[in-house]
């Protein structure tokens, strides 16, 4: 067993104490009901001092509209406050589509962003780790942070971008932002629905 999902936000009781007993495999709880469960006679006997098998379920992108949680990849979100990196083993499990919206909460990227023709950054991201995430197979590029991401003089570089789309109250700064400069005529306004 590689993971436990538990959705119950009211800890179940365990027929058997010993259920998990012997295996390091990481639980994902809803959010609001981790403390719930780090206190249950059950389900405390399988928490670590460090608290990182306890996990909330979070999401962390949206593949062509089909929500992908962070048990989906591995990520053990424990180890992180409120920020999730996404890693090059984490990514290479993301379902393919032709359109991937990473959630709030991402902060950086570590690995190629694959086949996905249209890209959403979160307002939370604040970078790529590796150079050239993003390759000739993204046409579309929307990130939601005010402040332009960390992206090296290659990172957006060889890619077939059309369009970049950044809030509007940015356009000029991502303009003149090392990295997004070399894209300043395709940098505009997310479109208003």
């Amino acid at each position: 067993m590689s993971f436990v999902v538990v959705k119950a936000t009211t800890p179940p009781v365990l027929a058997n104490t010993n259920a998990f007993t012997g295996t390091e495999c990481p639980f994902y709880f809803p959010e609001e009901s981790i403390e719930a469960y780090r206190v249950d006679s059950n389900w405390s006997s399988y928490n670590d001092e460090f608290s990182i098998r306890f996990n909330k379920i979070e999401q962390v992108a949206t593949v062509d509209g089909n929500t992908v949680y962070n048990y989906d990849l591995g990520i053990r979100t424990a180890q992180y406050d409120t920020d999730i990196p996404i890693y090059d083993e984490e990514l290479a499990k993301m379902p393919t589509g032709t359109s991937i919206e990473f959630a709030e909460g991402v902060v950086d990227i570590s690995g190629q962003l694959g086949a996905y023709e249209d890209v959403t950054l979160p307002s939370t991201f604040t970078g790529f780790i590796d150079t050239q995430p993003i390759n000739a197979a993204t046409t579309t590029l929307t990130s939601k942070a005010t402040t332009p991401p960390s992206v090296g003089e290659n990172d957006l570089g060889g890619s077939g971008l059309t369009a970049i789309f950044v809030p509007s109250s940015a356009v000029d700064t991502y303009k003149a932002a090392s990295g997004w400069s070399n894209f300043a005529s395709i940098i505009q306004a997310i479109p208003t629905e």
